[in-house]
């Protein structure tokens, strides 16, 4: 993946809303604006019971195989492929009202584009695992699956 310590932030579109986010490690970490918190918190992450009265809903689960974001470290964008049927967690939504909720997302890589453009013209893959012992096949299957994910904006 990425050298340690490096946190990566910026602007993202998640099913319809706009958010914040902080990437660090394989954790990608998405704050929504405070005009959406309450969308969020009662439509997404709380099932209603009965009126006024909520309770935790059921669990969010990852339907997107990629998320594309605005990085304000360099300026162009970073692709992040999400383990799709994994759940979304929320920390705690018990403080309404209060900070918004953070979802969190596990990824299963990520890639940084120096330009916001809507093609790859050219790509390089580094890490320990390519360097040692991975075969050709799975290399070759895995830029094949890279390849034919739906980038679009």
């Amino acid at each position: 993946m990425k050298p340690e310590n490096i946190t990566y932030t910026g602007f993202l579109k998640f099913r319809g809303i706009d958010f914040s986010f902080v990437f660090s490690d394989d954790e990608l970490r998405m704050i929504p604006p405070a005009d959406k918190s309450n969308e969020i918190r009662y439509k997404w992450l709380m099932k209603e019971i009965k009126d006024g009265v909520y309770t935790e809903g059921d669990p969010l689960i990852v339907e997107e195989e990629s998320i594309i974001a605005s990085c304000n470290e360099n300026g162009g964008q970073i692709i992040f492929l999400p383990i799709v049927g994994s759940i979304i967690s929320s920390g705690s939504i018990i403080a309404i009202g209060s900070q918004p909720p953070i979802l969190r997302m596990r990824l299963s890589a990520y890639i940084l584009c120096r330009y916001q453009r809507d093609s790859i013209s050219r790509i390089s893959f580094s890490g320990p695992e390519i360097n040692y012992g991975i075969s050709d096949d799975y290399i070759r299957k895995a830029i094949n699956d890279l390849f034919h994910l739906n980038f679009a904006v």
